[in-house]
């Protein structure tokens, strides 16, 4: 007696390919109908309350960062891979704010950021990278689908970053 293997219908490889067409188009949808204009006024619906403080925090970021390595320009290598991922940041939440529409500025845009003493050494950038990080991932609590995934992951990249920073 020989055994032979009940015949599948699909293979596993193909299985797995069906449903990762599916969960994209799930995804596409969930988009759409997120952004969808409004049936009433035809413009997007608002941006969420986050976007505006998470975009002023990445700018923040961004100008500490560039302070710390104007005042001592040796910290140009270490900390140019940080102000890399703030610059990628920045631009995935613009990107993201254009689906909304104009956002307004949080906390009146430049006087948030001259109120806030510019970092100008490791330790303060270090600080700077675990308030963003604690902010963002409150954030991240607020926000729905695939918003949160982008803030949570924002939020570790800048905890990774304070690490780093140690």
């Amino acid at each position: 007696m020989t055994y032979s293997e009940p015949r599948r219908l699909m293979s596993r490889r193909a299985w797995l390919g069906s449903a990762g067409v599916v969960a994209a188009a799930a995804s596409a949808g969930a988009l759409v109908a997120l952004v969808r204009p409004d049936p009433v006024s035809g413009h997007p619906p608002g941006a969420p309350d986050w976007l505006s403080a998470a975009l002023a925090r990445e700018q923040q970021l961004l100008h500490g960062l560039d302070a710390a390595i104007r005042a001592d320009p040796t910290l140009g290598v270490r900390l140019a891979p940080l102000r890399a991922d703030h610059a990628a940041h920045l631009q995935v939440l613009q990107v993201l704010s254009s689906r909304y529409g104009p956002t307004p500025a949080a906390g009146g845009g430049s006087s948030a950021r001259a109120s806030t003493p510019t970092p100008t050494s490791v330790a303060r950038v270090r600080q700077d990278e675990l308030a963003a990080s604690r902010a963002t991932a409150a954030a991240a609590l607020t926000a729905a689908g695939g918003d949160a995934g982008l803030l949570a992951s924002i939020a570790a990249c800048e905890a990774t970053h304070a690490a780093v920073l140690t």
